[in-house]
């Protein structure tokens, strides 16, 4: 009669160490690993596994049950003795769980949003708070897109509402934000978000930038420490485009993509201000109906061409 076969998953490390004989309680040992002496008794059907250094008695009292676990070895165990037992891998039988890239990079996005999100948390109140939480949304969407472009293997793009003439819905201009994904061709929106009150975004050198939008009455000019303009580089001319995003109007829009590879050829800074809006009737047909404050209200992003956001603090560091 042929002995019955028993399987005994395995995840021990190292060799093993088939063994022959039985001790003076009747176990008949298996093999050990690392150290350890695992024997399996015949008459109870038990695996038990004895601790380095000390000695397997008769009751079995200094031995315990081993907590095996699958995605290791088979041990082919004949219930009757005889030979030593074989071994086979188990890994198709035991599939280990594991994550994948994807939520690997859903959860590194999740952190990096968190994150920018505590530290607009921690400033003080006014526009600094204000500035801060703005500087969080602008990164946090750059985030989400990068992390979308590389999942999804399809390009990604930020764009932000730049149409002081739009008819729509007024308050959007230079603090409505969206983010959409390329699908087949067509570009899907994820997402959308205004800058908190009275915070804006400075445009790019555009070949056209309504009058009264930068105000005359601060003493600094808006320019950098180097005197060059103090302007969004990140937003482009060449890159502004007619959409209608989140209403039936067309607007123009100035984007900036991130690639399927998580890149960005529109490196650069991304210049937050504090602004007002400008009063009805205050001004004139094709002016901004906005006016930014002062050039030393400003905060911001410096995204590098990986497409990861740095937080800017200061005029000063631009």
């Amino acid at each position: 009669m042929r002995p019955t076969v028993t399987e005994l998953p395995w995840c021990g490390r190292g060799a093993l160490t088939p063994r022959l004989g039985r001790n003076d309680a009747g176990e008949t040992p298996i093999f050990s690993a690392e150290a350890r002496r695992i024997w399996w008794n015949p008459s109870s059907g038990r695996v038990v596994e004895c601790p380095p250094g000390k000695p397997v008695r008769r009751t079995g009292s200094t031995c315990f049950t081993s907590s095996l676990r699958p995605g290791g070895i088979f041990a082919h165990v004949p219930r009757g003795g005889g030979t030593p037992p074989t071994k086979i891998p188990c890994r198709n039988q035991f599939p280990v769980a594991a994550f994948t890239l994807l939520e690997l990079l859903v959860v590194v996005g999740l952190i990096a949003a968190l994150a920018f999100v505590l530290i607009s948390g921690l400033g003080g109140g006014g526009k600094s708070a204000a500035l801060q939480s703005a500087q969080a949304t602008l990164a946090n969407m750059i985030t989400v897109a990068r992390v979308k472009a590389m999942a999804s293997g399809q390009p990604a793009r930020v764009l932000v509402h730049i149409d002081p003439n739009s008819t729509a819905q007024p308050n959007r201009y230079l603090r409505y934000v969206a983010l959409q994904v390329q699908v087949a061709g067509t570009w899907q929106l994820v997402t959308e978000a205004y800058l908190p009150d009275g915070i804006y975004l400075v445009p790019g050198k555009f070949s056209s930038i309504p009058a009264g939008l930068f105000s005359t009455s601060t003493s600094t000019p808006w320019t950098r420490s180097d005197g060059s303009a103090l302007r969004s580089t990140v937003l482009r001319n060449d890159w502004i485009t007619t959409e209608t995003i989140g209403h039936a109007v067309a607007e123009q829009w100035a984007s900036f993509g991130i690639s399927a590879a998580g890149t960005t050829a529109q490196w650069g800074d991304i210049i937050l201000a504090a602004g007002r809006q400008r009063a009805p009737g205050s001004f004139a047909a094709g002016e901004s109906p906005v006016e930014l404050l002062s050039p030393e209200q400003v905060r911001g992003l410096a995204l590098s061409s990986y497409g990861v956001p740095v937080l800017v603090n200061s005029r000063a560091s631009f």
